[in-house]
């Protein structure tokens, strides 16, 4: 099917849905911004100019440079990156389709739209559109220079929602009805489209998977140290930004890739709760800033219908990436306490000890605390960011419908739970990693092209619809429906537990250990408030 945009004509393929074969066209590899290479390769992003004839949008564009293992070993992509897919489903119905734009994870190191196969919703007639936007040093080196500004990425993806106002009408789709979607730093990037002023208007509605702009590792104050550090790494010896940015100017994208994911190791080392190039707070003084702040200091800029939620053995992926020595050590190191949380030394030392006896209990060094580990890391990664964040929404705007979630599910598409089990570390606890709901959701076939999903057909059918109900109607159940997701207020605090008993609760998500991180917060606002008292004495 021929589709006309202002960019010119294209044409996509037909595929078939998953499980019943349902028809829908998928148009792959539209450019919607001028390739940033060259002059434009930390620049903001300038909209695509068009081509001539017709574009056969048959085929994925290139990812953004990486290096995913689940893909493939060795490094891949171009800077050549900023293409847009857009999946149609074929109905007799001709009313306008709501949108689904996804926005992928891969902590801003990797990922690409095209791991995400629409094949699943494609049943559930929504369009469901994946794109790529620049990551890592590509995406998000910050030297507060107008050719290099920062939040790259995100102004990338600022730029792809626009195209997709534009021109989803040509596909079928419907402009005024379009939800974000992200999981994991893609869900972070959903929140700070919904916090920059540079994201109002751009949906009419949110779902945040696994991630907020409140998690640590979402946002990064040493970028200019990071940026320098990169540049010794590659050779460059000096402490001016220009002389720097020169320099990285014309360094290959190979070595730049390479050199800066030899830095994030390097970072991951001091600290886990922290990546080399990620988002950052930006020049005032520049022409046009995505982040003004930082996150935890600003407002959602529109208030609209959100579902958010977590699993609920998130950090169990970290031990993919990190020894299980250090993970064993973590309990002792201060880099675990939030910043907001810190005070002076002895307080951070008596912060631990409270840590310690809350998590460990009495378990000694030699004993396997890998449990203890996860929920410590699940909460200072996940849980704590994710509760702050939509307690914030709901003391800003109460009227704003909030539906909340924990996926605890384990099924044969946990993917990622068995890959860390087989390849990793044993461990005989049930529950859901980091992850893991995607697969209930995508077909990951560029991941996992093997994996077999008909024994979990119930499942993916359960979140397929509430998903597809919420970015149709702004609410994942039906009226009718036997089941009420109802959403979770100031005065009644509620989310849906999905297990292999689907049920709401009552109550905060992981209620006793928030209850753990709040009092923590609020010792520290009463001791600064009386050393504030104390100072002011006579």
């Amino acid at each position: 099917m021929k589709i006309t945009l202002k960019q010119g004509e294209l044409i996509g393929r037909e595929e078939s849905s998953f499980p019943s074969g349902k028809k829908f066209y998928s148009y792959c590899g539209i450019p919607y911004a001028e390739p940033p290479v060259n002059l434009l390769r930390f620049q903001d992003a300038k909209p695509h100019k068009g081509w001539e004839g017709v574009l056969e949008a048959t085929k994925y564009g290139e990812a953004c440079p990486q290096k995913t293992p689940y893909v493939n070993p060795l490094p891949f992509g171009d800077e050549d990156c900023l293409y847009i897919n857009v999946h149609v489903p074929q109905s007799e119905d001709d009313k306008p389709k709501p949108v689904m734009v996804y926005i992928h994870g891969g902590g801003f190191l990797c990922g690409s739209g095209d791991f995400y196969g629409p094949d699943f919703l494609m049943e559930y007639d929504v369009i469901v559109v994946t794109f790529n936007y620049r990551l890592h040093v590509f995406g998000f080196l910050n030297l507060g220079l107008p050719e290099c500004p920062g939040n790259m990425g995100l102004k990338d993806q600022v730029l792809a929602f626009k195209w997709v106002r534009e021109n989803i009408s040509a596909f079928g789709g419907d402009p005024g009805s379009i939800t974000a979607v992200g999981e994991s730093a893609g869900a972070a990037c959903v929140h700070y489209l919904m916090l920059s002023p540079m994201g109002k208007g751009l949906f009419n509605r949110a779902i945040l998977q696994s991630g907020s702009a409140l998690s640590p590792w979402t946002c990064t104050s040493k970028q200019i140290d990071h940026a320098f550090q990169l540049g010794k790494i590659l050779g460059c010896e000096t402490d001016d930004k220009r002389e720097l940015l020169n320099f990285l100017m014309e360094v290959s994208p190979e070595d730049l890739g390479k050199a800066a994911r030899k830095l994030t190791g390097q970072v991951l080392q001091s600290s886990i709760l922290e990546l080399a190039f990620s988002p950052s707070v930006e020049n005032s003084n520049l022409p046009l800033v995505f982040l003004p702040a930082h996150p935890s200091t600003l407002q959602c800029v529109h208030n609209i219908p959100i579902l958010t939620g977590i699993n609920d053995l998130e950090s169990l992926i970290f031990v993919t990436d990190i020894s299980m020595e250090k993970l064993t050590s973590i309990r002792h190191n201060d880099s675990i306490v939030p910043l907001e949380i810190k005070s002076t030394r002895a307080n951070v030392e008596e912060i631990l000890k409270e840590i310690e006896k809350f998590y460990f209990k009495d378990k000694d060094e030699d004993e396997n605390v890998l449990p203890e580990i996860v929920d410590l890391l699940t909460d200072l990664q996940f849980s704590y960011p994710f509760d702050k964040t939509y307690s914030n929404m709901m003391e800003n705007d109460s009227k704003t419908p909030i539906f909340l979630y924990q996926f605890s599910y384990e099924g044969a598409l946990n993917i990622h739970k068995m890959l860390i089990r087989r390849l990793f570390v044993e461990f005989d606890f049930k529950g859901a990693s980091h992850s893991d709901e995607l697969s209930y959701l995508f077909k990951l076939r560029l991941m996992y092209p093997g994996l077999q999903y008909d024994e979990e057909l119930q499942m993916i059918n359960t979140m397929c619809t509430w998903w597809s109900n919420f970015i149709k109607y702004g609410a994942p159940t039906r009226p009718d429906d036997a089941l009420q997701w109802h959403p979770t207020s100031l005065e009644n605090q509620r989310y849906l537990h999905i297990d292999e008993k689907i049920e709401m609760k009552s109550g905060r998500v992981n209620e006793t250990r928030m209850l753990f991180w709040n009092s923590l917060s609020q010792k520290e606002k009463n001791a600064e408030t009386v050393v504030l008292e104390r100072k002011s004495l006579p």
